[in-house]
C-alpha cells in the first residue's frame, strides 16, 4: 500500500491483525467461515469475513478464480453465479465449506485476501482518516473496524451531534466519542446478533485509557470469552514488506 497516510507499515499491519482477531478469533485466519442462519450477511469467509449477501464473497472468490496460480479455481468457479445472486442455500453447502477450508491453505488465496481487504476497505478507511486530518494509529483502527464491520462510518452523524465535525484539533475526543457511540449502538441494536459484537469496541477504549494511540505492542485484543495478547510475532510479514 503505497499511499501516504502518515502511518508506518507495521501500524497498518497491527490494525489489520486487531480486526482479524475480532472477525476470526486470530490474526490472519484465512480459513474462518461463519454461516449463522440468523445472520443477514449469510455465509462469510476469510480473515475479515467477506459476506454472501453483501456481494463481497462473490467479489473475493471471483478475484481468486481469476488468478493464474489459484489451485482451487476450477472447484470454486461453478459457485460464482450463486454467490453473485446471494443464494442463501450456500450457507448449508458442505461441499463448498470444505473447498473454502482447503483453499485457505493456498498461498494465492492468502495473497488475494490480503489484497482484497486492503484495497476494498483499508485504503478507503485510511483515506477517510487522512481526510479528517487525524494522525494517530488508534484512530485509524477505529475507523477501519467500522468499515469492516458496519460498511463505513455509520455513527459519524450521530457522533457529530455531540462532538462536532472531526478534525485534527479534536481527534482524540472525537474518536473516543465515536467508539462509545458505536458501542452503545451495537449493544442495543434490534438485531440481537450484534449485541455480542459490542465487545470489540472495548479493545479501542482500553488502548485510549492506556494512552496507546500509536498501537505499540504487546496489546490485548478483547474477545467475548478471553483476550488475545497481540505481539509483533502475530503480524503477517507479507502485509508490510
Amino acid at each position: 500500500m503505497a499511499a501516504n497516510w502518515g502511518l508506518t507499515p507495521i501500524q497498518i499491519a497491527t490494525i489489520d491483525a486487531i480486526v482479524s482477531v475480532f472477525e476470526s478469533e486470530g490474526p490472519g485466519d484465512y480459513s474462518a467461515i461463519a454461516r449463522n442462519p440468523q445472520d443477514p450477511g449469510g455465509l462469510s469467509y476469510g480473515k475479515h469475513q467477506a459476506a454472501l449477501t453483501k456481494g463481497t464473497l462473490h467479489d473475493l472468490i471471483e478475484r481468486y478464480c481469476n488468478h493464474p496460480e489459484a489451485d482451487f479455481a476450477s472447484a470454486l468457479r461453478p459457485y460464482l453465479p450463486q454467490m453473485k445472486a446471494g443464494d442463501r442455500t450456500l450457507d448449508r453447502d458442505q461441499k463448498l465449506y470444505d473447498i473454502l477450508k482447503r483453499a485457505s491453505l493456498d498461498p494465492t488465496m492468502q495473497e488475494v485476501q490480503d489484497d482484497f481487504f486492503s484495497e476494498r476497505y483499508m485504503a478507503t478507511a485510511l483515506d477517510k482518516f487522512k481526510e479528517f486530518g487525524f494522525q494517530n494509529a488508534l484512530s485509524a483502527a477505529v475507523i477501519y473496524d467500522s468499515y469492516i464491520h458496519s460498511g463505513g462510518l455509520n455513527m459519524q452523524a450521530r457522533t457529530e451531534k455531540t462532538y462536532g465535525a472531526p478534525g485534527k484539533d479534536n481527534e482524540k475526543e472525537w474518536i473516543q466519542g465515536y467508539a462509545k457511540t458505536r458501542k452503545e449502538w451495537l449493544a442495543t441494536h434490534p438485531n440481537t446478533l450484534l449485541h455480542s459484537t459490542a465487545i470489540r469496541i472495548e479493545t479501542f477504549l482500553r488502548q485510549m485509557q492506556e494512552g496507546n494511540w500509536d498501537l505499540n505492542m504487546p496489546l490485548h485484543v478483547v474477545r467475548p470469552t478471553k483476550t488475545y495478547p497481540l505481539t509483533p510475532y502475530d503480524l503477517a510479514t507479507h502485509l508490510y514488506k
